[in-house]
């Protein structure tokens, strides 16, 4: 019972910071030009993501993992529904916990089922406000299906963050 009320509560403080983010859209606020904030996730350079089918091995998925340099991976239905995610954390908090770890299990068993995920034109502000709240660093991105389309992680809106602020500060020089 905890859990739902817990939830509910997020559902509603997210609600509330939606509708604050909306109104606040046309001032100045925190340390970041709300412009930026309220422009939406299609402005990052969002990753493509790599999918996987709930049955793929742990092994063959922390195999894809390393060999791509890659954080997380989705996992998806026959039609490419998501269904969960897999990421480093996982692995840490959920397989290398079994002694001896069970390669060879589905890695359905290991991933975060359901997850959150949001549009494209989710505000950056929202996103933020999602991966924090929640406390996880990648968001796939879904179209209207449920269907991934891509995935943003807070390195890549730090990145931009900072190419942005890079290409105003070589602009000042001239």
């Amino acid at each position: 019972m905890t859990d739902r009320k817990e939830g509910d509560e997020l559902l509603e403080s997210l609600t509330r910071v939606g509708e604050a983010i909306r109104g606040a859209c046309s001032k100045q606020i925190g340390v970041l030009d709300s412009s930026f904030l309220c422009q939406s996730l299609s402005v990052l350079k969002c990753q493509e993501p790599e999918m996987v089918a709930p049955t793929a091995s742990l092994r063959s998925v922390v195999e894809m993992l390393r060999a791509r340099s890659i954080g997380c991976v989705l996992v998806g239905d026959s039609t490419g529904k998501l269904l969960g995610i897999f990421s480093e954390r996982d692995l840490l908090v959920k397989a290398l916990v079994a002694d001896p770890v069970p390669w060879d299990e589905p890695i359905e068993r290991f991933m975060t089922a359901e997850p959150v995920a949001e549009m494209p034109t989710t505000t950056v502000a929202f996103a933020l406000t999602l991966m924090s709240q929640g406390g996880f660093r990648h968001l796939p991105l879904i179209d209207q299906d449920g269907v991934p389309i891509g995935i943003v992680s807070i390195k890549d809106i730090v990145d931009f963050i900072v190419s942005t602020l890079m290409q105003d500060l070589e602009g000042l020089e001239a």
